[in-house]
């Protein structure tokens, strides 16, 4: 068992005036899985003429917000405190004759078809099979760690776009392209995969302090498992999830979970600053 505290700031600059925007933030810890959100806060600037908390189709927190005032930046400062659990290791190994028939299942088939960042195909099927010959579960953790060996961890080369053909042509990438690699790969395989975003505790070179602000969101990929439910597994750091993990968000891919969007009237070009801590308590 461990207590976090997380602290995410987002601001955006314009270069001219922004008449209004309406936005979505999706930033919130989840309650769930045995990880506890213990407190939030959401402080937003200029502040919102209207703010109201929406549970999308997977249970996720969307806050949903507008600014009707002039305004040149726009501030989402998320602090929040939450206790996550060990995770409890399967009662037993899957394997691919137990995946039968789940595309009927309502629940369970949109983690199966193709979504709009994450493509099925029989290529990522014949690559991933070989994973899954000493069980599904097993060759999870394999195939993550044979992500993190073969694939350079390298921001600015993709971008939030990148499709997983283009992520297997540059053999690079960051978090949610790995995330997506591996779940595309499970789900051309039959297995039920979706994409988890949140946080990591990040941990400074011996000798080096840390430095405030230098974390970042994180993003992994979880795997459904009959009969156990939902195990989580981190291509890009080739392992399963530990109590190091705090989740805010699931869903198909990318598109359903990014922390922030919106539409803005005005505003000219903006620029993106953004700083998150993960501490430990």
């Amino acid at each position: 068992m461990a207590e976090f505290r997380i602290d995410h700031r987002t601001r955006y600059e314009y270069s001219e005036t922004v008449a209004r925007c309406y936005n979505v933030a999706v930033i919130r810890p989840a309650h769930r899985n045995g990880q506890l959100c213990l407190s939030s806060e959401l402080e937003i600037l200029p502040r919102p003429s209207d703010i109201a908390m929406r549970r999308d189709f997977h249970g996720n927190e969307r806050y949903h917000f507008s600014v009707m005032e002039e305004h040149r930046s726009l501030t989402i400062h998320s602090r929040s405190l939450v206790r996550t659990a060990p995770v409890s290791p399967a009662g037993r190994e899957s394997y691919p004759g137990e995946y039968e028939g789940l595309y009927d299942d309502a629940e369970l088939c949109e983690f199966l078809l193709p979504s709009p960042l994450v493509p099925v195909r029989r290529a990522l099927a014949r690559f991933a099979r070989p994973f899954f010959r000493e069980g599904v579960l097993a060759g999870c953790l394999e195939m993550s760690r044979y992500i993190r060996r073969n694939f350079q961890y390298k921001p600015g080369v993709t971008s939030i776009h990148t499709s997983v053909p283009e992520t297997l042509r540059l053999r690079a990438g960051v978090c949610q392209d790995f995330a997506h690699l591996m779940i595309a790969c499970c789900r051309s395989a039959g297995i039920p995969a979706r994409y988890v975003s949140g946080y990591i505790e990040t941990r400074p070179a011996p000798g080096q302090q840390r430095l405030l602000g230098a974390d970042a969101t994180h993003a992994w990929c979880s795997i459904y498992a009959p009969g156990q439910g939902w195990f989580d597994f981190d291509p890009t750091n080739g392992k399963a999830r530990t109590d190091e993990y705090i989740e805010t968000a699931v869903g198909r891919d990318f598109t359903d979970v990014s922390p922030m969007r919106g539409i803005v009237f005005g505003g000219g070009r903006p620029s993106l600053h953004v700083a998150v801590d993960v501490i430990r308590l």
